[in-house]
């Protein structure tokens, strides 16, 4: 066989492979990217979870304390409610500020 017949079979056959290589290289750095993107978005979610979670522990001490402070200037010595009146406020200000913290922090 001739030579020059298989120059051009040859160089287009290598060129291929030299472009497939590259071709085949871009994708795998695309995939690489697109799991370090996925991977940085998942570990946030988890941080911004941890912080969430962390406000709303902080929000409902702040509030049993509240509502300790509340009985103890609504209540007599002996830690009966001074009044019905007193006791529905206290309960209704500690439930509301309760709910207030999981609405915000939920």
């Amino acid at each position: 066989m001739d030579k020059n017949k298989l120059v051009l079979p040859v160089s287009i056959l290598l060129g291929c492979i030299v472009l497939g290589g590259f071709y085949y290289a871009s994708q795998v750095s695309k995939q690489k990217s697109i799991e370090n993107q996925q991977q940085i978005k998942i570990d946030q979610d988890r941080k911004a979870e941890t912080i969430r979670q962390f406000s709303l522990t902080v929000c409902l001490d702040t509030a049993s304390t509240n509502y300790r402070a509340l009985i103890a200037v609504n209540s007599n010595a002996d830690g009966t409610y001074k009044s019905l009146s007193a006791q529905k406020y206290v309960e209704d200000k500690y439930t509301n500020e309760r709910d207030d913290c999981y609405k915000q922090y939920k």
